[in-house]
């Protein structure tokens, strides 16, 4: 229940908001509004779509992306201690590789790239397939490589043998055409001590024959609804060597779907599933006919997984390399399709008739009237063959529902708005196949602006502070089933006891953020929410109640899933959060978090001779703290050794946590980083760095003039300063780890 002061409250915002509406000047704008989104909102659109074409050119794009790569290089160095480090090296990496006769050119720089890891104990097993011309790569005498000299008939029968052959307790599996980053092995040794992995993906992107990165996929955590719709795992996966050997023998019929086929075996039991989010493998071009292929073998795989898994549900294609497990409806229950509505009239109507042409055998529609006055509504509901349920007072978009799904006859309720409009007659088939799944808490459609561009695919948490809706005002996404944290309350269905677990939506949520918080509610409790392109619908959005962001909901949603809304995990962490876009977040290299960045613009500077120190106090909002950066002017022929930085737990300790030597250049000259082994348990902790010149003619700090009482004093050679330097501070992102 709403507490009374609140409910009164609310009760005076509506009234001074009818006020408002009942002005001419508010009637003459609500005139204007359908031809608004009719015609000057898609022009509008239009017009902007095509401006950021002209300034986003995909040269434009794939030279900032070489740039962020480049970035991101520079501080692929060494980020643990020598004891840690010789920990690392105990552990044997074993990497089979499968070639092809025409594949020696793209299997020699794959070796090139192995050969150079910083994680010094791999070996590598080499096999060769297909009919060809004797063609093996250069060994280079390494011994830590055995060519196997076989022939094999097919590259499921190479990998056999190979496999068969490994004496370590992490195996990678890894095409000719894939280069490891530089650090890629230390990276997933480490990944597989720390969480006890029994797979283990991580991110890509793709590298043209002149050595160019492009094309990144970062892709999300563990998404068992996306692995039914794509082989969305990275093209390099490491396996727990007693896991894969479970899995032998791979067959010869899935050739070319090999892996696809091991990631769905290997999770239809439980096993750890850990996604590292760093962009670790390099793919070239494709040069084998089978690893290019064909969706063939691995609709088969999927097909054979459909099967094994006793689903009831045919595979079909919905695209180059994505599929749909279309599930049948195994006991067929009413739908409740709650409506809320208010003054409106045609969108309600238009939504009315598109609901008509639902090819659905059992549905009723319950429409909830909250306070409306317009005579053409009234008369609409007064002649409506559906129910309607009186609902008067403020509006509060959670307790209309809430009300309503007391009074629904279904086992599914499907909450809709009335600015929705759905386009294709099986729409409720293909939320109702996910919602009846015993493991899925909420399924979300595909909703579309009239435009025809998105408007939802799914929720991502972090994305302005709260939530949003990547990919918005894009023209096509995938056809790919996935998880997502959240989808939107605009179409939105479940079953009725699933509902009433979690308690319904929060009505201290009225407007805004209330779906959000029912999905994470439903995740809290273990249940899955799914987004299906299948069930596409056009949205009007917020074109009769409009949009109103109240600030309480964003403290209450930040106060209660404060951990929840900076981890999404179906958002890769490498992807901005800054806007809808979905785009790469260039402002930190890949496997970062930016925990804090001065937001304040420096104002003046700190001169630092030879000897001199500078010292910070600072908060440290979340854990694994790694790398602390400043904007400095450096003098000298070898910058990066100029400044030394020691973190302690405060200006006061004589204990150095950490002491870093060399500092690495960021995306500009004067952006230096000093990275370090990450300190786990820095969050919500107060700390303090210090920097040191070292020798020749100093530095120069930037810093602003206005003191942090957040951020902690700042010292000069150990004296209390004026003013906040200017910094920021980075954690590495964590493992994302999970259980199929």
């Amino acid at each position: 229940m709403v507490p009374a002061d609140v409910y009164a409250a609310l009760l005076r915002r509506e009234r001074e908001l009818d006020r408002i509406q009942r002005s001419l000047g508010w009637r003459l704008l609500a005139r204007y509004g359908p031809y608004k989104q009719r015609f000057v909102e898609p022009a509008r659109r239009r017009l902007s779509a095509l401006v950021h074409r002209l300034r986003r050119t995909p040269n434009a794009d794939a030279a900032a992306y070489r740039d962020w790569a480049r970035f991101a290089d520079r501080l692929r160095t060494p980020d643990v201690g020598g004891e840690e480090r010789a920990d690392l090296e105990r552990d044997l990496v074993s990497i089979v590789m499968a070639v092809a006769p025409h594949e020696r050119t793209a299997a020699e720089r794959a070796i090139t790239a192995l050969t150079a890891q910083r994680h010094d104990r791999w070996e590598l097993g080499i096999a060769f397939f297909g009919a060809g011309p004797e063609a093996e790569p250069q060994a280079r005498g390494e011994a830590r490589i055995s060519i196997d000299r076989e022939r094999y008939a097919g590259q499921a029968a190479a990998l056999n043998a190979l496999i068969a052959a490994t004496r370590g307790d992490i195996v990678g599996l890894l095409a000719p055409t894939v280069a490891l980053a530089v650090d890629a092995l230390a990276v997933v040794a480490a990944a597989f001590r720390e969480t006890g992995a029994d797979v283990l993906y991580c991110d890509e992107d793709h590298c043209d024959d002149a050595g160019r990165r492009h094309t990144p996929r970062l892709l999300p955590g563990w998404s068992p609804d996306l692995l039914l719709s794509t082989k969305y795992w990275s093209r390099v996966v490491f396996y727990r060597r007693r896991v894969l050997v479970r899995l032998l023998p791979l067959h010869d019929e899935l050739d070319g779907a090999h892996e696809y086929d091991l990631a769905l075996r290997c999770t239809e039991s439980p096993v750890r599933i850990v996604h590292v989010p760093r962009v670790l493998a390099h793919v070239g071009a494709a040069t084998s006919a089978i690893s290019a292929s064909g969706c063939d073998p691995e609709r088969l795989a999927l097909e054979l997984a459909v099967e094994r898994r006793g689903l009831a549900a045919t595979v079909e294609s919905a695209g180059t390399g994505a599929f749909r497990v279309r599930r049948a409806i195994t006991a067929p229950a009413q739908v409740s399709i709650i409506i809320p509505t208010r003054d409106g009239f045609h969108t309600l109507r238009r939504c009315l008739a598109a609901i008509e042409r639902t090819r659905h055998a059992d549905f009723e529609i319950l429409l909830v009237d909250n306070d409306s006055r317009d005579p053409a509504t009234l008369e609409l509901l007064a002649t409506t063959r559906h129910r309607v349920l009186r609902a008067p007072g403020p509006f509060n978009f959670a307790r209309l529902n809430n009300r309503a799904v007391l009074e629904a006859r279904g086992r599914y309720v499907l909450f809709l708005n009335d600015d929705t409009e759905p386009l294709d007659p099986l729409w409720l088939s293909a939320l109702e196949e996910h919602a009846q799944r015993p493991e899925v808490g909420a399924v979300g459609a595909r909703l579309l602006y009239p435009d025809g561009r998105i408007q939802h695919a799914g929720i991502v948490t972090g994305i302005h502070g709260i939530a949003g809706h990547p990919g918005r005002f894009t023209r096509a996404q995938p056809n790919l089933v996935r998880n997502v944290s959240a989808v939107t309350a605009a179409c939105l269905m479940m079953r009725r006891e699933v509902y009433a677990a979690v308690g319904g939506f929060d009505e201290a949520l009225p407007v805004n953020s209330n779906d959000v918080d029912l999905c994470l509610r439903l995740r809290e409790r273990g249940y899955l929410v799914v987004y299906t392109p299948h069930a596409v619908v056009r949205h009007y959005e917020s074109q009769t109640r409009g949009r109103r962001a109240v600030a309480e909901d964003v403290w209450l949603m930040t106060r209660r899933w404060r951990g929840v809304l900076t981890a999404d995990p179906y958002y890769n962490p490498n992807l901005t959060l800054a806007d809808e876009t979905g785009g790469v977040d260039v402002d930190k290299p890949d496997g970062w978090i930016r925990l804090y960045a001065g937001s304040t613009p420096a104002d003046s500077r700190v001169e630092l001779a030879a000897g001199s120190e500078v010292g910070q106090g600072f908060f440290a909002p979340g854990p694994d703290l790694a790398a602390v950066v400043v904007r400095a002017t450096l003098v000298g022929e070898a910058p990066e050794r100029a400044l030394r930085l020691v973190v302690r737990e405060s200006a006061e300790a004589s204990r150095p946590l950490r002491v870093v030597e060399r500092s690495l250049p960021g995306r500009c000259r004067e952006e230096r980083w000093f990275c370090f082994a990450p300190i786990r348990e820095s969050a919500d902790r107060f700390w303090y760095f210090s920097i040191t010149a070292v020798d020749g003619p100093g530095a120069t700090l930037e810093r602003h003039s206005v003191a942090s009482d957040v951020m902690g004093p700042c010292r000069e050679n150990g004296v209390p300063a004026f003013g906040t330097l200017q910094f920021g501070l980075y954690g590495r992102a964590p493992y994302r780890c999970a259980v199929s």
